[in-house]
């Protein structure tokens, strides 16, 4: 636990994190919740304090993937004062006094792009 921001300079380890023949398509979900770039904030923040995910991909009207909004993204972009796990653990009027102000901003401006994408059948490692 670090109590101050930390800048990694290195980081190494011995053993490689998954089994060589874990795919993508074994790790990914298939049909995650999504949003577009006209989505009001404040949805796509719904969407995230009701999943186990901490980003939602944007996509456009063919549903191909044009960014991702992660939690950082709606803190250090967005204003969201606190981390979702907190904010859900706020009373009902804390929780809506945020969410009303993220109402007014849409998904496009605080996504990251581009989307990075990968086929789901390569490699994890």
């Amino acid at each position: 636990m670090a109590l101050h921001d930390l800048n990694v300079l290195s980081h190494r380890t011995r053993n490689a994190f998954f089994p060589r023949q874990l795919m993508v398509r074994d790790v990914m979900t298939p049909d995650p919740e999504r949003v577009t770039a006209g989505t009001p904030l404040n949805d796509a923040a719904r969407l995230l304090l009701s999943s186990i995910f901490t980003g939602l991909p944007v996509v456009d009207k063919q549903r191909r993937p044009v960014g991702v909004i992660t939690q950082g993204d709606l803190i250090r972009k967005g204003g969201l004062p606190l981390r979702l796990g907190l904010l859900s653990e706020s009373d009902q009027n804390r929780l809506e006094s945020v969410l009303n102000q993220l109402a007014s901003r849409k998904a496009t401006e605080v996504m990251t792009t581009p989307a990075l994408m990968i086929a789901a059948d390569r490699p994890l490692n």
